[in-house]
């Protein structure tokens, strides 16, 4: 069978009118008599090899009109049409509650928005790209199991750390209660750590603060993070109970002075699944493998009002802090990329308010046990690097089992920074002699081979010691 490109794969899924449209000329030319049918099968070969799917129904109308053409051939072009189509089809994963388990440790993941990724296109059978995308700004975000009985009784599983907002420019400590089900993935409750926010920012008095006393909160209806079972077109709306954290605040010139008041909300939740295929992420040592994922577009706000002493807070006061009474506030819009074996994405384009989805504003990667094309490869290849350490003269990369005629290097540190690039011509025993670069110093490095295609061949960590 001939292989195909993933380049061929977008380009043609983006233009099934037109590929549909040049087989039904090519019927009409067997039709007139203008093609043998030998011809026109070469025309149907051609345009089925340069694209990834095909509408059956077209398949459908060349087969009907063959029949009355020709049976014998009919027979054995559908055969092949089949086989063809079934090897192309591919179809969305479906992840249920087993396929997310309770997270047990941190997740660490990079920030990729200095690398400018580009936008993600929408849709079925997607093949998305990011693996030349990448950084060394590393974040953690902490799980940790719930052990209060408070929670643990209303199925919490794990809580992590975040901020709530109170003001565009204001906010307070909390931590985010999740239950993981058999039903789905639901923000369960709040914890509101006791602290005091100094306010000077506001209102120019360093004596002006806002103070919150530790409060745990349960939402009798929860947030939903994940509905299951999930997978291609679905869906799922969630909206919280009214929630209540209670504080104290202090605002020498609107006469306040450790005035008891209420912070009033409720969550809003939407999320549907508006795309499916397989993604490639950025690693330290090599391009990821292609993950089976699903794209969910995700919307999330809530809906405060502030009280003081009982009453509605005067709005002039509310005004300095930059919101209103039933202010739609925290909106937050992103798209995820779930895989299965984790409830965090594999990879997270967010737009802030931007309800479009067309402002990036951030993209973050997982990088927890995440494999590479590397394992992949050496299945079917080896590769050597020596000499290991290396004083930085030379490096030499031997690939066995694989002829490459030109390709493109990199190196790279432990953090994940390219800090040597190059092109290498290898010969015919696919070997190639690098110079390192003499301001490189001392430590632990990995070298990328790239190929003509731009995918990572191999990946071999070495150690400079001049």
């Amino acid at each position: 069978m001939i292989p195909l490109k993933i380049s061929q794969i977008n380009l043609f899924q983006k233009n099934k009118t037109l590929i549909v449209n040049l087989l039904q000329l090519c019927l009409y030319f067997v039709y007139s008599s203008f093609l043998t049918l030998k011809q026109m099968q070469a025309y149907i070969w051609a345009t089925i090899y340069t694209m990834a799917h095909i509408h059956f129904a077209s398949i459908k109308l060349i087969l009907t009109l063959l029949f009355f053409i020709k049976m014998k051939s009919t027979f054995l072009l559908f055969g092949s049409l089949f086989f063809s189509w079934a090897a192309f089809s591919q179809s969305a994963i479906t992840i249920n509650a087993s396929d997310m388990p309770v997270p047990t440790s941190n997740l660490h993941t990079l920030s990729i928005m200095s690398a400018n990724p580009p936008a993600a296109s929408l849709g079925d059978n997607q093949n998305w790209d990011y693996s030349s995308y990448g950084s060394s700004s590393a974040s953690t975000v902490q799980y940790l199991p719930e052990t209060r009985t408070f929670f643990t009784n209303a199925g919490v599983d794990i809580y992590f750390d975040a901020v709530k907002g109170l003001a565009p420019l204001a906010g307070y400590a909390v931590a985010h209660e999740v239950d993981f089900n058999t039903s789905g993935i639901y923000y369960k409750g709040m914890t509101v750590y006791k602290q005091s926010q100094p306010l000077v920012a506001f209102t120019g008095n360093s004596g002006d603060s806002l103070k919150l006393q530790e409060q745990l909160l349960l939402f009798s209806t929860p947030r939903m993070a994940v509905k299951f079972p999930c997978t291609a077109n679905s869906g799922w709306r969630s909206q919280t109970n009214r929630a209540v954290v209670n504080f104290n605040i202090t605002v020498a010139s609107a006469g306040l002075n450790n005035t008891p008041g209420q912070h009033v909300f409720r969550y809003v939740e939407n999320d549907s699944v508006v795309g499916w295929g397989k993604l490639r992420i950025y690693t330290p040592n090599g391009p990821s493998i292609p993950y089976d994922v699903l794209m969910v577009r995700y919307e999330t706000y809530t809906i405060d009002s502030i009280y003081l002493n009982g009453m509605p807070a005067p709005a002039p006061l509310l005004s300095a802090f930059g919101t209103f009474q039933g202010n739609k506030a925290e909106l937050f819009y992103a798209e995820n990329f779930h895989m299965k074996g984790s409830w965090y994405y594999l990879m997270r384009r967010f737009y802030k308010n931007d309800n479009t989805y067309s402002v990036l504003s951030g993209s973050n990667i997982n990088m927890d046990n995440i494999s590479t094309t590397g394992i992949e490869e050496e299945m079917q290849y080896s590769s050597l690097i020596f000499p290991n350490p290396t004083n930085g003269s030379e490096l030499n990369v031997e690939i066995m089992g694989k002829n490459i005629a030109f390709s493109q290097y990199e190196v790279m540190d432990m953090m994940g920074r390219t800090v040597q690039t190059g092109k290498t011509n290898l010969n015919g025993m696919s070997k190639a002699n690098i110079s390192l670069n003499e301001n490189l110093a001392n430590g632990t490095y990995f070298i990328k081979i790239i190929d003509t295609d731009n995918q990572a061949i191999i990946t071999e960590k070495f150690d400079l010691i001049r």
